[in-house]
């Protein structure tokens, strides 16, 4: 009996050997962990709009993902952004607009023997959930572990205000734009904000029919598309850069969505968002 006892464990020995060998360098699937990620994010805020930015806006906010699986996470977000803008060319495509055509301010409303130069000043949030493919884990079954190149998709609802700079809210007066210089932006550029007082005290134009509304804020529908990359750095630290593309249905962040001859805009505006993102994951 003992013989046999020995010669069974010969017999099965090898075979125990080299299941953990098998396991660690053949490429057997390794179950990626279910874990929560949260954190903050923030960076730039670029619009294409009718009207350009004066400067690069800011974004900042918070973010939450988990793993549904290796290939997959499941992705929320929730930023806060502001930006202005100015347009160094005159315009007579206002005639529509209620911040300049005498709705706003009945008693100093420009008519059309005027031109204004267009500005605004944005604020917006935005949350929104989605999905993250990561690329390096799609044809990979183990290892990879510690950072993700990932692409991702995401909608959820927007809530912005847009204000307008067209009076001189201390002089109770509308601005003088026919005495601006023209032909160079240097100076076009110097002129406007020497005369701009930068109130922003004007709510900016929007669609009576399209437009919903909670309290003082527009309501709209994005549809995000970006991609990202992110380390894991110990066991629990998240950081990462990502930038993000935001379709909205809209076309009033800036407060004007009429060509020069007051023709309907042909395109809606748009989010560029690059921000940098820290966080803990358990």
């Amino acid at each position: 009996m003992n013989r046999l006892r020995l010669i069974l464990l010969l017999l099965l020995s090898p075979g125990l050997l080299t299941v953990p060998v098998f396991a660690q360098y053949y490429g057997v699937p390794v179950r990626m962990e279910s874990r929560w990620s949260v954190g903050l994010q923030a960076g730039t805020l670029l619009m294409r709009t009718d009207v350009p930015q004066r400067a690069p806006g800011v974004q900042a906010g918070v973010w939450g993902g988990k793993n549904i699986n290796r290939v997959l996470d499941l992705r929320l977000s929730i930023g806060y952004g502001t930006a202005q803008g100015l347009d160094l060319t005159p315009s007579s495509g206002f005639l529509l607009n209620t911040a300049y055509n005498g709705i706003a301010h009945p008693e100093l409303g420009y008519d059309s023997a005027d031109q204004v130069f267009h500005n605004f000043l944005y604020q917006g949030i935005s949350a929104d959930i989605g999905l993250a493919l990561n690329l390096n884990r799609v044809f990979v079954t183990s290892g990879s572990e510690e950072w993700d190149l990932y692409v991702l998709a995401a909608t959820g609802p927007q809530l912005y205000q847009t204000y307008i700079n067209a009076i001189n809210e201390g002089q109770n007066q509308r601005y003088d734009f026919g005495s601006v210089p023209t032909g160079d932006p240097v100076a076009t550029r110097e002129a406007l904000l020497a005369q701009l007082d930068d109130t922003y005290e004007t709510t900016g134009h929007r669609d009576p029919v399209n437009t919903t509304r909670f309290g003082p804020w527009a309501v709209n529908t994005t549809f995000t598309a970006g991609a990202g990359c992110r380390f894991y750095l110990r066991e629990h630290l998240v950081a990462g850069v990502e930038g993000r593309t935001t379709w909205v249905a809209d076309d009033l962040l800036d407060g004007r969505e009429w060509l020069e001859d007051n023709r309907p805009s042909p395109e809606t505006d748009r989010l560029f968002t690059i921000c940098l993102l820290a966080g803990y994951r358990f």
